[in-house]
This record gives C-alpha cells, sequence and structure tokens, in this order.
C-alpha cells in the first residue's frame, strides 16, 4: 500500500478530496466544482501539507482535468481513472464507455466490500442506481435529476417558486410552499430509488445496497429500510479509487 495517497474526486457539483494515510482514508475538503480556480489552489495546499507518494483522480469533468494537472507539481505521479482500469465488474452499458466512470468505481468498490449482487445509489447532481449480479455482471441502473437539480430547476424556471437549502421533508402532504417543493422532490427520488431497488432482479434480492453521493443523508433513514436495506457510506466512491490505485498503478 502506498500511503500517503491523494484521492480525488472531481464531480460536476463537488469536487472532494480525500487523503490515505496508514491505511486510512478520510475526507480533507469538498469543494463546489464551479470553483475551479479554489480547487487548484486546496490541492496544492493538500500536496504541500502531506506530500502523497502519488495523486489519483476519479472526474466526469474533462475539462476540468488538464487544470487540476497542471496544479500539480510535474514530479507527482497523476492517475486518472478510466473504464480500462475497472476490474470485477463485467460492464455490459452500450457503448462501454458511456457509462460515468464515477459510478463503475462507486460500483466495483460495492462489489468488493459484498462480493455478491450489489446496488449503489448515488444521490448527487445527478442522481444514478446501478446495479450488478453476483458475478459483477453490469445490470444497468437509472439516472434522475439529483435533489439540487430539480430543486433549482423549479427556482429558476418559475417566478415565485423560492431556492433554499435541502432538507428531509416531515409530512407528505405540504401546507407551505417550501415545504410542498421539498416533499415532492425527495418522494420523488424515494420512490424512483425503491422502484429501481424492486426491478434490479431476482438475482439481487439479497443484494446489499450501498447509499453515496453528497445528498444520501436525507435518504439514509428511508432506504435502511428498503428491500434490500441499504447503509450509508460516504466515501464509497474516493475508497473505490484508492483500490483501484493499489490494483492498476502502485
Amino acid at each position: 500500500m502506498n500511503d500517503p495517497l491523494l484521492c480525488i474526486d472531481r464531480g460536476n457539483s463537488l469536487c472532494k478530496i480525500a487523503a490515505r494515510q496508514a491505511g486510512r482514508l478520510r475526507l480533507l475538503q469538498s469543494i463546489p466544482g464551479q470553483e475551479a480556480e479554489r480547487i487548484q489552489q486546496a490541492v496544492r495546499h493538500h500536496v504541500q501539507r502531506l506530500q502523497p507518494r502519488a495523486v489519483v483522480v476519479s472526474s466526469v469533468v474533462p475539462a476540468a482535468d488538464r487544470q487540476l494537472k497542471r496544479s500539480l507539481p510535474g514530479s507527482l505521479p497523476v492517475y486518472f481513472i478510466r473504464h480500462r482500469h475497472i476490474r470485477g465488474i463485467i460492464n455490459t452499458y452500450q457503448p462501454a464507455e458511456a457509462i460515468g466512470i464515477d459510478r463503475l468505481i462507486a460500483l466495483s468498490r460495492a462489489y468488493e466490500l459484498s462480493s455478491a449482487a450489489c446496488v449503489v445509489c448515488d444521490f448527487g447532481t445527478a442522481c444514478t442506481v446501478t446495479a450488478c449480479d453476483n458475478d459483477g455482471r453490469l445490470l444497468g441502473g437509472m439516472i434522475m435529476p439529483g435533489v439540487h437539480t430539480q430543486l433549482s430547476s423549479l427556482s429558476n424556471r418559475t417566478a415565485q417558486l423560492p431556492a433554499f437549502t435541502p432538507f428531509r421533508p416531515q409530512t407528505i402532504l405540504a401546507r407551505t410552499t417550501r415545504d410542498g417543493i421539498m416533499s415532492g422532490v425527495f418522494h420523488n427520488l424515494l420512490a424512483a430509488t425503491r422502484l429501481a431497488l424492486k426491478s434490479a432482479g431476482p438475482g439481487t434480492r439479497s443484494a446489499a445496497c450501498f447509499l453515496t453521493g453528497g445528498w444520501a443523508g436525507l435518504f439514509a433513514a428511508d432506504l435502511a429500510e428498503a428491500d434490500p436495506p441499504c447503509r450509508h457510506e460516504p466515501l464509497l466512491l474516493l475508497q473505490g479509487a484508492a483500490d483501484i490505485f493499489d490494483r492498476s498503478f502502485a
């Protein structure tokens, strides 16, 4: 195990930076994805402070990859995870490289943890559900606008609907506009996720289910009682990136 290792998850809404030291992964910083200069400064800061042996990156923002690499010392090995680096998952997507690398990394980590059929529900800019069977064969998944994406769409495309920070609604039928919007968005995603879990197929009935992504905490209590029950793993993707580094780059 080559530690310290700096792990970066470059998503659309957030860039997450984590460090693995002495075999333990911890989140260092989460930065809004649109703040490119701040991301570069943060990466430089953590590299100077930690002096990692390497940096491993999961990115779904190709335009930002070059900027990210320029922010690092030329002598520091930087590895961007590509589809060919995924092990354990039989990719049946059409075409194979059209599936987001973040989904495959998270699924590969979930499959490694469960050694059996598993489902990953990622609540980010998009909410995705991705499943594989006992042999690691990709069954497919679902893609939906995420919590913040839905809320932003309503506030940006209407004259009187407010913008606000997402929260877990206390009721289904609401008596205020704010509560009504949140209930609609929350229960829309909750119902769709439950449907995806139910529809994954007989081979996943005893599957392990993992929740991850920035808004997963909103749904953790409700989906802990789903079938299959889901457990919250905030660092699933970053740990998966570290695992892939060990197998493919170290």
